[in-house]
């Protein structure tokens, strides 16, 4: 049966191929580490014991993968990674035929606002990611606290997650459902509002708004104030710190912004 996308709207999320999410994974912990490793060399310091079980840590998740040469001049690094269209679910997967590849550039890009990118597929052109190792956290800081790394990770995976979504919705979703992708021009003319309100941006900034969530009330025990912060994080009419996607939806669709809180609600409810 042909689902709305209304029945989109109700899914957990838009489901991504997790080895496609594993291997992007492996060559964005590469880059976070071999940064991390160049600034702790930087200030003096070779990785310690806690650096060493981190590392281990992370090709034990996401498969083996070597330290590189970041430099200032040549931040960056590079794939191809192969996006697996059998690991969609089979209703995702009508009149797709072929695999997809992903040019894939990840490490400590300029700007520290900017957590990543995708830029759809056109004819004879895979799509390209960009993500952003600094916007995982203040990773300055893990250089003398270690401890760090993992909270980097959960939000580089979470940027993964949110761009690999929206692949799904470029190779696959637009096929069904043309309204989960706008054009090149409303991308590139939208406001704050229209971007974060758009179904384009709808359940990928419900996944990263979660992740975002659980971050920020790590370490609280009081119920009361993360239940506190979770009404600040979804209601503009608090005035308190509301998350700038729930704010676009609350002021375009009502309705959708429900959706959008119940959904951010199921995410993270066992913080609740």
């Amino acid at each position: 049966m042909r689902q709305t996308f209304i029945q989109y709207l109700t899914e957990s999320k838009i489901q991504i191929p997790q080895q496609t999410f594993k291997t992007v994974m492996n060559v964005v912990a590469a880059a976070y580490f071999s940064d991390l490793a160049r600034r702790m060399r930087l200030d003096g310091e070779e990785p310690g014991k806690e650096f060493e079980q981190h590392l281990e840590a992370a090709r034990a998740k996401y498969g083996p993968f070597e330290l590189h040469n970041i430099t200032k001049d040549n931040p960056a690094l590079t794939a191809t990674v192969p996006f697996d269209t059998k690991g969609l679910p089979e209703r995702y997967r009508k009149n797709l035929t072929k695999d997809f590849a992903i040019k894939l550039t990840t490490g400590p890009i300029a700007d520290p606002q900017s957590g990543g990118e995708y830029f759809p597929k056109t004819k004879g052109r895979a799509g390209g990611m960009h993500i952003n190792t600094r916007n995982a956290g203040n990773v300055d800081a893990a250089v003398y606290m270690p401890k760090m790394i993992p909270v980097h990770l959960e939000k580089l995976e979470s940027t993964v997650d949110h761009e690999l979504q929206h692949m799904v919705q470029d190779v696959a979703l637009q096929r069904l459902h043309p309204s989960q992708v706008g054009t090149a021009d409303q991308r590139k003319n939208a406001t704050e509002d229209e971007y974060y309100s758009s179904n384009e941006e709808f359940l990928p900034q419900i996944t990263s708004a979660a992740t975002n969530f659980m971050q920020s009330v790590r370490g609280t025990k009081d119920r009361e104030e993360i239940k506190a912060k979770f009404l600040d994080a979804v209601d503009p009419r608090r005035g308190k710190g509301v998350y700038p996607f729930f704010n676009a939806v609350y002021k375009a669709d009502q309705q959708k912004w429900k959706k959008a809180v119940k959904e951010f609600h199921r995410l993270v409810q066992n913080k609740i």
